[in-house]
Order: C-alpha cells, then sequence, then structure tokens
C-alpha cells in the first residue's frame, strides 16, 4: 500500500524549499516553526528517505531535490483539479445537454446563451429541438439533461415548471389581407389555405371547427413551414413565441381571439433529479430572458416584437 501522504505535508515540504527555511517557511504558510518540523519529519518517514541533509539546517538532499520536482508538480495539479471542481460546482465548468421546442430555441435560447457564453466560456454546450414528445422521451431515456417544451400529460417520472405562456395567432404573408388586423377571431379563418403543423394540436374544442377543414397541407418542420408561408402558399397559426416581431420581413403575426388560446412551455426535468450546476445557472439566464420578454424590455436586434 502506498504511504498515507497528507497534501499539507508536501506543502510544508516545497514551502521550506521554495523559501529557504524553516521558519520563512512558518511564516508564508501561517504556522508555527514547530509545527512545520513536525510535518517534513512524518513526510520523511511515510517516505523512507532524508529530504534534508543532516545538520544542514535546510539544504535540500539529493532525494529531496529529487522529491521536491514531484511534489511541486502533485500541488499544481491538486490546486488545479480543486480549482475545477469548485469551478463545477459553481456552474462555471461543465457539460450543458439541452433540448427545446423550435420556437423557444428560436427566439429565446440565442438571447440567454449569448450572455452565459460571455459569463461562462468554458462550459460545453449540446443542443438540439424537437417537439414535446420528442423532448419528454429524450429526458426519460437520459439523451438530454433537460429540456424547454410545451405542458405534457402527467407522468409521475417527470416535473414540468411553467416557465411561460404565449397567444397562438395567425402567421401569413404581409401581403395578405389577414396582415392588415390587429386581432383575429377564428370564423375568419375560414375560407383560407391553412397549412397546418404539430402545435395546432393544442386548439381543442368548438374552437376547432373553424380550422379542421381548412388544412391543405401539414409541415411539421418549422423552417419548411415559414418558408412556405413566406412564399404566399397559405397562412398558418403559431404561438407568439416563434415569431418575435409582429412585422418581420415578408411575414406578420396577428393574434387570434375569441377565445384566446395559450400555450404553456415550461422545464422539464426527472421528478428524482435535481439540476446540476451548470444546469440551475443556464436556467437563471433563461428565466431573465423570459422576465424581460415579458415585461417588454429591449430585446437584441432581430428579437424585438
Amino acid at each position: 500500500m502506498p504511504p498515507n501522504i497528507k497534501i499539507s505535508q508536501i506543502r510544508c515540504f516545497t514551502a521550506v524549499v521554495e523559501s529557504g527555511g524553516f521558519k520563512a517557511a512558518a511564516q508564508s504558510l501561517c504556522r508555527s516553526q514547530p509545527a512545520i518540523s513536525v510535518a517534513v519529519k512524518e513526510l520523511e518517514k511515510q517516505l523512507g528517505a532524508q529530504l534534508f541533509e543532516p545538520g544542514s539546517g535546510s539544504r535540500p538532499s539529493h532525494y529531496g531535490l529529487a522529491f521536491y520536482e514531484i511534489a511541486r508538480h502533485l500541488l499544481n495539479e491538486y490546486d488545479r483539479s480543486l480549482a475545477q471542481a469548485i469551478d463545477t460546482a459553481n456552474g462555471k465548468k461543465g457539460v450543458l445537454r439541452l433540448m427545446a421546442v423550435p420556437s423557444f430555441a428560436r427566439s429565446v435560447l440565442p438571447v440567454a446563451i449569448k450572455r452565459f457564453v460571455a459569463d461562462f466560456p468554458e462550459v460545453e454546450i449540446h443542443i438540439s429541438d424537437g417537439h414535446t414528445e420528442f423532448i419528454r422521451n429524450a429526458v426519460l431515456t437520459g439523451q438530454t439533461d433537460f429540456g424547454f417544451c410545451g405542458h405534457i400529460v402527467p407522468d409521475q417520472r417527470l416535473r414540468f415548471q411553467e416557465l411561460h405562456r404565449d397567444t397562438m395567432g395567425v402567421i401569413c404573408n404581409k401581403h395578405s389581407p389577414l396582415a392588415r388586423h390587429a386581432s383575429l377571431n377564428w370564423k375568419s379563418l375560414e375560407g383560407e389555405r391553412l397549412i397546418g403543423n404539430g402545435t395546432m394540436n393544442l386548439i381543442t374544442g368548438p374552437t376547432r371547427r373553424h380550422i379542421e377543414h381548412a388544412s391543405h397541407f401539414f409541415v411539421p418542420t418549422t423552417t419548411s413551414l415559414l418558408a412556405m408561408v413566406e412564399a404566399g402558399i397559405g397562412i398558418t397559426i403559431l404561438p407568439e413565441l416563434i415569431f418575435p416581431a409582429r412585422n418581420s420581413g415578408m411575414m406578420s403575426f396577428v393574434p387570434l381571439t375569441g377565445p384566446t388560446i395559450t400555450r404553456k412551455l415550461g422545464l422539464l426535468t426527472l421528478s428524482n433529479r435535481q439540476l446540476g450546476p451548470t444546469s440551475k445557472v443556464f436556467h437563471h439566464y433563461v428565466t431573465t430572458v423570459l422576465e424581460q420578454r415579458s415585461r417588454g424590455a429591449p430585446q437584441p436586434p432581430g428579437a424585438r416584437r
């Protein structure tokens, strides 16, 4: 078995070598000189060799000089590893694995991540997007640490913390007559070419009758969906969060009322596991961005409502 050497004994030895004496080492370590001497003698006993020449006071022996190089390397590694462990506990280092629904990934994450990496540049980040059910399965199977998604059917294995609610509305080409309205009712969609998407499953009850016979297409991916709307092929219904500007480029967002339908978005985690330090810090950045959006605080260019 290797000797039970304490890091404090090694630190006392290197301090004697570097400061040139036991008294100076004691002062640098804020310890008494007898305590330094005892630590060094115990270290010599554990190693089975003398570290200083007998009768020379503090002149290292040949073995002491060789061991000093090893000791300095050990201390450097110890200090570096301990600092890294503390940084990880504080969220300054680590790996961040998360998923988000496209609207969240498009509008909230870029702002939060930009601020986060400015403060914690050494954190490794892995992000992917997908629909709520995909994220639910990924959290359950451990493919991701947590996800930002829509509300799920209650499951004892999962914890859903609501963070935001946004309003459903029409996204249309800016030249569409619908774009001229401040808001629209559901009946006004009848006769329009409606492009369906997965988020429209949130529309249930009597309201659904206004759209269930109007869909001529179904496009699950947001990028392709918005490209079709921009081309004037039809209109679609999405939450406001996915379209942060009421008028952006060739498209407009118009809220739907009578009734107003909202979507819940939140943080999805395993119910039996707490967020790690890095994830907790990032969660704070996300909630800050959402709070600023709700207060109407200025957003970066391209993200203004």
